[in-house]
């Protein structure tokens, strides 16, 4: 079975003539692959969310705040699980003081890997563990954040590590096809079937 696997990390991935080779000859009976380990659906995460002081996301700032941090994945029973730490002062704001409430609560919030066309999604997202009152801060405020956050277009990501790969063939990608989208064993893997030409 011709089967080509790129796990990728938080380095682009190339290819050499032959991977060239393998990609040319490779039946389209049979998926290729794209796998995200839990590190690399973190390190995405982390690009897109977490980009605060100290690795937080702040989803309020100022004297009255409410951050995110030390965030962690699992990948496992079709689905994507994001926990980590909620730190909140609501109130009002009096000068320098924040006139309220501290709130803190360790969260898990979770969705579905899918995809529309070519492009790799998180959707039937939900929130699973907080302390009940915020549950509706974390579905307010950060669940609609986490679509964009994993989503990345497959056929953008192979036409890259072509490009990206020396020699004198020049592959040329005609077609691709998302076919299936797993979340388990600490994996997310992308499955798809794609028709390469080389000039």
């Amino acid at each position: 079975m011709n089967k080509l696997r790129t796990i990728l990390s938080a380095r682009r991935g190339r290819f050499g003539l032959v991977g060239i080779a393998f990609f040319l000859i490779s039946q389209s009976a049979f998926p290729a692959e794209i796998i995200l380990e839990e590190t690399a659906v973190l390190k995405l995460l982390k690009q897109a969310l977490f980009t605060g002081p100290e690795g937080r996301m702040y989803l309020a700032s100022g004297v009255c705040y409410t951050y995110l941090e030390e965030p962690s994945v699992k990948l496992s029973s079709g689905r994507l699980f994001l926990s980590g730490h909620l730190s909140s002062r609501s109130g009002i704001v009096v000068g320098k003081d924040c006139l309220g409430v501290g709130l803190a609560s360790d969260f898990t919030v979770s969705g579905k890997p899918a995809f529309r066309g070519n492009i790799l999604l998180i959707e039937d997202l939900r929130v699973d563990r907080v302390e009940d009152k915020l549950t509706e801060m974390l579905k307010q405020l950060f669940i609609p954040k986490l679509p964009t956050a994993v989503q990345f277009d497959v056929r953008l990501a192979v036409e890259d590590m072509f490009h990206s790969t020396p020699g004198q063939l020049q592959p040329v990608l005609d077609a691709i096809a998302i076919t299936r989208v797993t979340a388990e064993n600490k994996q997310l893997v992308t499955q798809f079937d794609f028709k390469v030409r080389a000039k």
